[in-house]
């Protein structure tokens, strides 16, 4: 072998398949920084971190799937009576925007979020649109159906 050439560089024995398994195991990896790889290369570094912040994503995103389920159980009566609460104030001042019946909600939160629900479930309509008189932009009108 000729001796201006770079010796040999250590091929890494990281594979997705062992990462796969020692997660599995219940393990965290936190990171990778300078050392804990067993010396190697900078390119075996980062695949290496890349695959730990894939395969805890992963697990982030299950967690954060089965969470947001029992969220939206717990929450659905608060929805509904905010649904209804948002039908009445359209059925006592018809023909109002998103905002000014916000301003009649008495603190009732996003009826930017109950009045969509309202209209695909059929009680509300947007016939036309108007200036909001508080924002003084042209808004849609929510009505009764």
């Amino acid at each position: 072998m000729k001796d201006y050439l770079a010796p040999a560089k250590a091929v890494s024995s990281f594979s997705e398949a062992k990462l796969e398994a020692y997660i599995s195991a219940g393990n965290t990896i936190k990171n990778c920084s300078h050392g804990e790889s067993g010396g190697m290369p900078a390119m075996y570094k980062e695949m290496i971190s890349k695959a730990v912040r894939k395969a805890n994503n992963k697990r982030k995103i299950k967690m954060i799937h089965e969470n947001s389920s029992a969220a939206y159980a717990t929450i659905q009566d608060l929805i509904l009576t905010h649904q209804f609460e948002f039908l009445k104030i359209v059925k006592e001042n018809p023909e109002s925007t998103a905002r000014e019946i916000e301003l009649l909600s008495n603190g009732i939160p996003a009826p930017w979020k109950r009045l969509p629900e309202l209209r695909f479930k059929g009680f509300v309509s947007n016939p036309y649109k108007r200036p909001c008189k508080v924002t003084g932009k042209k808004a849609m009108v929510w009505a009764a159906a």
